[in-house]
């Protein structure tokens, strides 16, 4: 069940290539796949710390599918820290909570997107699972905090 889903900030900037199209006469290092090479030129993609928040668990620079769990905890919410790079949405999902499309866009910097789920009526250890397409990197963390209040 989901109290609510609040973002701090979206997930928006400015594309990193310099240079519209590849060039034949590329350095050495540079790779041909132009989906990893855009968001591998941003640079690391760390899990948001937040100072307030128990920290239950985070990944930093990933890709593809991964999960964090089994998380146990007694607070009656979790807070689930997102960053992205690359373009298109990436999947959350908390089993007994539900699956979560989330967007992400090239730039990191453009903020972390925060969602606070209700887990008082889970009743397993927690697992969060995150889903990025081919190109994308993320990082997430999982917090514990209080259900924001409703208004």
């Amino acid at each position: 069940m989901i109290t609510s889903m609040v973002a701090l900030t979206g997930c928006s900037a400015e594309d990193s290539l310099s240079a519209g199209t590849p060039q034949p006469q590329s350095s050495p290092t540079s790779s041909s796949k132009p989906e990893p090479s855009t968001s591998q030129s941003i640079g690391p993609v760390l899990a948001y710390q937040p100072t307030s928040e128990k920290i239950l668990g985070s990944l930093d620079e990933q890709e593809g599918v991964n999960s964090i769990g089994p998380l146990s905890t007694d607070a009656p919410a979790i807070a689930v820290y997102l960053t992205c790079v690359g373009t298109g949405e990436i999947s959350l999902m908390i089993p007994e909570v539900g699956d979560f499309p989330l967007v992400c866009d090239v730039d990191p910097s453009a903020g972390t997107i925060k969602n606070v789920f209700d887990i008082r009526y889970v009743k397993d250890d927690l697992l969060v699972n995150v889903k990025g397409l081919k190109g994308q990197r993320w990082a997430v963390s999982v917090a514990e905090t209080e259900q924001p209040e409703r208004g």
